[in-house]
């Protein structure tokens, strides 16, 4: 496979990780730090969270399928559904499962509590914090803390970086972006469609449309989901609560944690595993 070429949309260049997989991507910088969090810290497998051989595995917020790929290649037999909505990312999901998914189905949508058509804001600069619900005040903290969380623990002797230095980085980020209709899906919908007994595993990382995706499951099917890892966003801390609260009502016992990459963002981690 050629290191550069074009695919739909997407320019798409090839990473090369360090267990030897050849990663069609968007942008090195933003893989790396994926790639480390998904293959080396096993973000998704802490708390008691765990997949077996066999099982299925529900990827929403998929990006390029890095976690699908994770699951595809250390499991055995696992069944996994991907969902990207990006018109410019999706492609390079579909290019990686077919590589390294033999078991795993993209799906160019994203989920949420009603079928409906919403506007996806896509930054070409940092495909991961692409969502449906962009805020340039919101962002623009993000960015800037997991800049300066990423640049303290490369250089942890030096200072931080010169104001004018961290805002150029910042506006490069934001400052380029393209908007797209794009479909929604409730979860429960699709969750019928597939025909599967159970999910699992249901991982989100959805930029913040999390509360959204868990009012797309209906109560019947609340007991299929035996275990979620969701990213969340809550930068007036009251997403938080209310999420674990939801899902303690539903019979799932959570722990919350903060990554050190994402101190100050309001971003963290909520693992639920069902209660027996």
């Amino acid at each position: 496979m050629a290191d550069e070429a074009i695919v739909g949309k997407a320019s798409k260049s090839i990473f090369r990780t360090p267990c030897g997989l050849s990663i069609a991507h968007v942008a090195k910088a933003e893989t790396t730090f994926a790639y480390k969090e998904i293959f080396e810290d096993k973000i998704y497998f802490q708390h008691g969270i765990e997949v077996r051989d066999g099982d299925c595995v529900f990827d929403v917020g998929a990006n390029i399928g890095l976690f699908t790929i994770f699951v595809q290649e250390r499991y055995r037999d696992v069944t996994s559904f991907s969902f990207e909505p990006s018109p410019e990312v999706f492609p390079l999901l579909q290019l990686n499962i077919a590589k390294y998914g033999s078991r795993a189905r993209a799906y160019p949508f994203g989920l949420a509590d009603e079928e409906r058509q919403a506007t996806f804001t896509y930054y070409p600069a940092y495909s991961i914090m692409s969502g449906f619900h962009a805020s340039d005040v919101d962002n623009r903290i993000a960015a800037r803390a997991v800049i300066l969380n990423q640049w303290h623990e490369r250089f942890p002797q030096q200072e931080d970086p010169e104001e004018r230095f961290l805002e150029e980085l910042v506006d490069g980020i934001l400052n380029r972006k393209t908007e797209y209709p794009c479909r929604l899906r409730r979860l429960s919908d699709v969750f019928r469609e597939t025909g599967v007994a159970e999910i699992s595993l249901l991982k989100i990382d959805a930029e913040g449309s999390e509360s959204e995706i868990l009012a797309g499951i209906d109560p019947a099917d609340w007991p299929r989901i035996r275990q979620m890892v969701l990213e969340v966003h809550d930068p007036d801390h009251t997403r938080g609560p209310a999420i674990r609260d939801l899902l303690e009502s539903k019979h799932y016992e959570c722990v919350s944690r903060e990554e050190a990459q994402f101190r100050s963002t309001g971003i963290s981690n909520c693992y639920a595993r069902r209660r027996c």
